[in-house]
């Protein structure tokens, strides 16, 4: 049994005792209240069982994170607000950043992210539209793609986001791929045949 758990028992056999106290000082000085003395302690049980569940109810688990509080929680912490709070709560316990700089990859551990977001708090990505889609989803993955354009140049960045559920139904990002695209003026291929 949980701490809570004891202290409420403990609550609730001490407020009994204090009621049983009171009514039978209270039923000397007005013995027609002996007559309604069982109607009266069931009532007061059911009292204290109502405040004692009002009570697990404030301490129950947190909500679970479903896929749109996750890619919100992103866009509107990482990208927006720099919100590192925010954002480390929707975080699974080894996210990864992957990014692009030339033609190297370069990795980023979760914590090392919310490091930076915390020593730069309040920094906030100016002059950028963001969108997103959810690309592929199962119900144990999410793939999805978040789009941001930015005013003041022609470069935009591509975020595509990994998803999973823990098994609990509380989903967490778990990947981030960062994708700057460059503007090379080269035709690209996106789809075909192969």
């Amino acid at each position: 049994m949980s701490r809570i758990g004891v202290c409420c028992f403990l609550l609730y056999i001490n407020v009994l005792n204090i009621f049983y106290k009171c009514f039978q000082h209270t039923a000397r000085l007005f013995p027609v209240l002996l007559l309604y003395k069982n109607t009266m302690v069931m009532r007061l049980q059911v009292l204290i069982f109502l405040l004692l569940g009002s009570m697990f109810s404030t301490f129950a688990a947190k909500p679970k994170n479903d896929v749109k509080m996750v890619i919100t929680a992103f866009v509107e912490s990482y990208l927006k607000h720099g919100d590192y709070k925010k954002l480390s709560q929707v975080l699974g316990h080894d996210v990864t950043f992957k990014s692009n700089r030339d033609t190297r990859v370069v990795v980023q551990q979760g914590t090392s992210v919310i490091d930076f977001m915390r020593k730069n708090a309040g920094m906030i990505q100016r002059d950028c539209s963001v969108g997103y889609e959810i690309v592929s989803k199962t119900s144990a993955i999410v793939v999805a793609r978040v789009d941001i354009k930015y005013e003041l140049c022609e470069g935009a960045q591509q975020n595509y986001l990994i998803i999973e559920n823990d098994g609990t139904g509380d989903w967490k990002l778990t990947q981030v791929y960062k994708l700057f695209l460059e503007n090379t003026g080269e035709e690209n291929v996106t789809a075909g045949k192969v």
